[in-house]
Formats: structure tokens, C-alpha cells, sequence
């Protein structure tokens, strides 16, 4: 039981600190597919994924975030 609370506590922190993030880089991380839950944070400004095998972005999540101004994405498999 108090190994499932700590689990819990945890979880709340982990989406708690998400929500909270303004700069993200995950450059350099062999990342296929950007998980949804990053992608919650209404304060995020900076996304940085350089240097990934990405192929698209998840366009639901991403118009969520009204303060992204920046987004890098040199070096990926995303195609314009």
C-alpha cells in the first residue's frame, strides 16, 4: 500500500512539474513519436527537438499550446 502511494505521488508530481515547463529540449534523444503528456503544458514556449527520427508531430496536441513560439526541428525525418 505505501509503496502504491508513493507511485501516485509521484505520478501527481510528474504531471504537476509538466504542466509547469516553458522551455523543452529533447534534442538528441532518438524520440520516434512526441508523447502526448509532454505536449500539456499551457505555459510550454520552447520545444526543441533536434537531431531525432521523428516523422510528424501529434497537430491536436500541439494546438493546444498557445504560448509555443519556437520550435526546433533541424535534423529530423518531418517533411513540409
Amino acid at each position: 500500500v505505501q509503496v502504491l502511494f508513493f507511485f501516485f505521488l509521484f505520478v501527481a508530481f510528474w504531471f504537476w512539474f509538466i504542466s509547469k515547463l516553458k522551455d523543452l529540449d529533447l534534442s538528441y534523444n532518438k524520440i520516434k513519436a512526441v508523447p502526448s503528456a509532454l505536449l500539456r503544458s499551457t505555459l510550454l514556449e520552447k520545444l526543441h527537438l533536434n537531431n531525432n527520427p521523428l516523422e510528424s508531430l501529434p497537430a491536436e496536441d500541439m494546438s493546444n499550446l498557445a504560448a509555443l513560439w519556437e520550435v526546433q526541428l533541424a535534423h529530423t525525418n518531418i517533411q513540409t
